[in-house]
């Protein structure tokens, strides 16, 4: 059963469906406006995906290239994301989003460097603002959502695989927001 089982053993995931340009939450389609990333959680891998299977081999340090387990295997890259009601979403959880596509490696590449600033456990909150329909990929196109990261977050509870808890921070600076402003 995957760490990210719900408890009747249902598998959430979060799922960028670039062809037909719209998020889904499991089999929902949705139009989350917010989600949190943990930037500990990213693992990187191969995976396969067909209709009713999915596949993944993680690396056990995502810097670290591993060798394709199969020739139907693509690279591969997952990420615990947050979701919540109050931001379009159909529960509040954590979740898993793992992908082989082109549109959803590109939309997290890019602001990667910015989520992984987030600092002693917390989490950055990632605004959706969109989509580029027709971002070029070889010979053809692909969708890419448009993401941005407008700030951090104390983890919340729930993540079945969060790092350990670090020690309490020092009390935040004035400028700080408050977390239920942001998310």
């Amino acid at each position: 059963m995957s760490v990210f089982a719900d408890d009747n053993g249902e598998y959430n995931y979060l799922k960028w469906n670039a062809r037909d340009k719209f998020w889904q939450i499991n089999t929902d389609r949705c139009q989350p406006t917010k989600i949190l990333i943990d930037p500990l959680s990213i693992k990187r891998g191969w995976g396969f995906l067909a209709v009713g299977q999915a596949d993944f081999v993680w690396s056990d340090d995502a810097h670290i290239s591993i060798k394709s387990p199969g020739p139907d295997y693509k690279r591969a890259t997952g990420v615990s994301v947050y979701v919540s009601e109050k931001n379009g979403a159909p529960f509040d959880g954590w979740i898993d989003w793992r992908f082989i596509q082109v549109g959803s490696e590109r939309a997290l590449k890019a602001i990667w460097a910015e989520v992984d600033k987030a600092e002693d456990g917390d989490v950055a909150v990632v605004e959706i603002t969109g989509q580029v329909a027709d971002a070029k990929v070889g010979k053809g196109s692909t969708s890419v959502p448009e993401l941005k990261v407008v700030g951090y977050v104390a983890r919340p509870e729930g993540q079945a695989d969060a790092a350990p808890a670090p020690a309490p921070a020092p009390a935040p600076a004035a400028a700080a927001v408050e977390d239920d402003a942001i998310f």
